[in-house]
């Protein structure tokens, strides 16, 4: 057993340093302040954590919400300072954005785990998406989603703004 967690940590060190080459993924620290929204987050271990809070700017491409999970969830084609975020999986599953999530922005299904996480969330303030095309500056966990094919995202989002 203790060979095959070797085996699996190996294999994901290898997948990391192809997603991020050296010279595109730069050790940071937090650039910004989290707040609470990571314990509303649906199966954490999916994530591998790159930074605790980072602040991108960009365009809003698109926007959408999930009855299911309750996640608000909107594409940014982030500034050129801020194109180091991305790796090969944005290109194949975001078209090259940066995917960012608010947690329990509605209400989740009752049958979906996020439901009992979400009903218990008395401090969410971001009940509204930005709007597509929007220039915005985003702050929030920047994570890769290890079950979705290791594309990189702001995950949660902890509070976003127009840039006039």
């Amino acid at each position: 057993m203790k060979y095959l967690e070797i085996l699996l940590s190996l294999c994901l060190l290898a997948a990391l340093v192809y997603l991020f080459p050296a010279k595109m993924f730069p050790a940071r620290a937090a650039e910004c302040a989290p707040t609470d929204r990571d314990k509303y987050i649906y199966s954490p271990e999916r994530f591998l954590i790159l930074s605790p809070c980072l602040r991108v700017t960009g365009i809003v491409r698109g926007g959408s919400f999930s009855l299911v999970e309750g996640d608000g969830m909107f594409d940014v084609q982030v500034d050129e300072p801020f194109r180091y975020t991305l790796n090969d999986a944005n290109t194949r599953n975001t078209r090259g954005n940066l995917h960012l999530e608010i947690v329990c922005f509605v209400e989740p299904e009752e049958s979906h785990w996020s439901h009992y996480v979400c009903r218990n969330d008395k401090t969410q303030t971001l009940h509204k998406l930005p709007r597509d095309g929007a220039r915005i500056w985003a702050e929030g966990r920047w994570v890769l989603d290890l079950w979705h094919g290791g594309h990189a995202e702001l995950h949660p989002v902890y509070r976003w703004g127009e840039i006039e």
